[in-house]
């Protein structure tokens, strides 16, 4: 099975993209950041990492004000720096959105009524400060884990009907 990955780092309104090289084959394996240091020990995943000869590990913060608080930083940074030393690829993968709306003081996507949809809180990424928010949570991975270099962003919202964003393509 061949994985291709496209990642995006979002910094301020200026946009990066790296890709994960497009001509190997990748194996691996996804864990959530909340569980790791909790239940299963390190050396447990890197057993199963090793014998799954293993080459690619998400770190997922999957919807990223939810599953924060509950990251142990430190648990995440060792078993990045291990499996880094043993060629393993560490990308660490969040979306960008809230739990509630007044949780950031930013941009959220827009129904077609104008409100933002209910238990969606996807931000509007025509507006800097959302494009800001989203982006700041990937450089604070990269600060605290410098073990990971790669952080890939998903389940972005593209359904936007505020000013900026309508169009044809609202669904």
């Amino acid at each position: 099975m061949c994985i291709r990955v496209v990642l995006v780092i979002a910094l301020a309104a200026t946009v990066a993209t790296a890709e994960l090289d497009s001509d190997q084959a990748y194996r691996g394996m996804c864990i959530l950041s909340s569980s790791v240091g909790k239940g299963v020990p390190n050396e447990e995943i890197h057993e199963f990492v090793a014998s799954c000869n293993f080459d690619l590990v998400v770190v997922d913060f999957s919807w990223i004000t939810g599953l924060w608080p509950s990251t142990d930083f430190a648990a995440v940074e060792i078993l990045a720096a291990a499996l880094k030393k043993k060629g393993v690829e560490v990308v660490a993968l969040y979306r960008p959105r809230v739990l509630r709306p007044s949780d950031a003081d930013v941009h959220f996507a827009k129904d077609a009524d104008g409100k933002t949809a209910p238990g969606r809180n996807h931000l509007c990424f025509a507006h800097e400060d959302s494009v800001a928010w989203g982006a700041r949570w990937g450089s604070e991975i990269l600060r605290r884990l410098p073990s990971i270099d790669k952080v890939a962003l998903y389940n972005l919202w593209s359904h936007c009907a505020c000013e900026k964003c309508r169009d044809d393509n609202w669904r």
